[in-house]
């Protein structure tokens, strides 16, 4: 089926309603297991059907306190399958001192964004480790984590 006569695609797109996607939507996630203090968090997602496509980022304060535990992150919606490699992720840890990225996978469970680092040996990546107060760098002020990947709903 074509775009019908005399008009734009863009004007065929705007005028198909979908209840299926929605716009963009502020949330607000919480950090679990380590302590924000004076940090900030931010989020943002598109649902689509059954699909999230979700944004955030928490930026580490003067006040934030790092555990050796793993911390969490929740997502705007339960993930259908706990404990599943969520796909298309991709999560960035910012070490501002030394102004280094690392890269790594998460785990989705529960509502819950796992973070896990990027282990590498030589030039294979070989697996992953929990975030923790010292993984992947000693945790401080101005860091950050930011994720970004779509997963699908309970």
């Amino acid at each position: 089926m074509g775009i019908p006569s005399g008009y734009t695609s863009a004007q065929v797109v705007q005028a198909v309603p979908s209840p299926f996607v929605s716009s963009v939507t502020s949330y607000t996630p919480t950090v679990g297991v380590w302590t924000l203090g004076n940090g900030s968090v931010e989020g943002r997602y598109v649902k689509i059907g059954d699909l999230v496509n979700v944004f955030g980022q928490v930026v580490f304060g003067s006040t934030s306190v790092f555990t050796a535990a793993q911390p969490t992150i929740t997502l705007p919606f339960t993930a259908k399958a706990s404990g599943d490699i969520a796909p298309l992720v991709s999560i960035m840890y910012y070490d501002a001192s030394a102004n280094l990225r690392y890269y790594g996978p998460g785990i989705t469970g529960a509502g819950i964004l796992y973070p896990i680092t990027a282990i590498t040996t030589g030039t294979y990546l070989t697996n992953g480790n929990n975030v923790g107060n010292t993984v992947p760098f000693t945790w401080a002020v101005d860091d950050f984590i930011q994720f970004n990947f779509t997963y699908q709903v309970a």
